[in-house]
């Protein structure tokens, strides 16, 4: 590895996100949310937050090259060529072939063998719109991941709750949607399963939006898409 994708800027610049994003998601994205409900999202992204520290460390000094640190360098050479010509900030939108062809003919560059780009490519478009934000730093394009994750999965703790809404079962399902360490800790970093447990807390918003006729037309648009 040629960089050192860790420092201690990043820890700085994670804990002055974290706290910028802990006000934003009480303040904003869940200000409807309970005062309970707001204490136990703040320990959850906390706990999220050093789940990725931790990945972070492992990818730099243990693991190397991983699948996400595939992902994190196409997303550098994705931003480089959209710096280079602006009009290549299309390829966000097409597929990982015409970003290979871009990539060579542009760069002389290609993909990383073994890298499995076809099936990861979605992850690097989200990287890539992340990675300005994060400075070009591998934990804090983690930490945007990370928020998305927050969120989405936060959201379905709450649809869960409301369709079990007995107190007795609200210790269960918070233990076994936000702090299972196993879950928690793969659906934190770069990963498909970071934004696959996220989308199933929108999608489970969305059908139980539709199913108590809350805003159901915008819902239904939403789910087909």
């Amino acid at each position: 590895m040629k960089e050192n994708i860790l420092t201690s800027w990043d820890f700085l610049l994670l804990f002055f996100y974290f706290i910028v994003f802990s006000f934003a998601l009480r303040k904003f994205i869940f200000r409807k949310a309970t005062i309970g409900e707001k204490k136990l999202l703040l320990i959850f992204f906390f706990t999220k937050v050093v789940y990725i520290s931790l990945q972070t460390y492992l990818v730099a000094y243990v693991w190397r090259m991983t699948d996400s640190m595939y992902i994190f360098e196409e997303s550098k050479n994705m931003v480089g060529l959209a710096q280079k010509n602006f009009s290549n900030i299309d390829l966000i939108f097409k597929s990982a072939l015409n970003y290979k062809e871009v990539l060579w003919s542009e760069s002389g560059l290609s993909i990383q063998p073994g890298s499995d780009m076809e099936r990861n490519f979605f992850l690097v478009r989200v990287a890539s719109v992340i990675y300005p934000l994060a400075f070009g730093r591998y934990l804090l394009i983690c930490f945007g991941f990370c928020v998305i994750s927050t969120i989405g999965v936060f959201k379905l703790y709450q649809v869960m709750t409301k369709v079990y809404h007995s107190p007795k079962y609200k210790k269960a399902i918070a233990f076994c949607l936000l702090f299972i360490p196993t879950a928690t800790f793969y659906t934190s970093p770069i990963y498909k399963e970071t934004l696959v447990y996220a989308f199933m807390g929108f999608l489970a918003v969305n059908i139980y939006n539709i199913y108590t006729n809350k805003k159901k037309g915008i819902n239904i648009l939403l789910l087909l898409m």
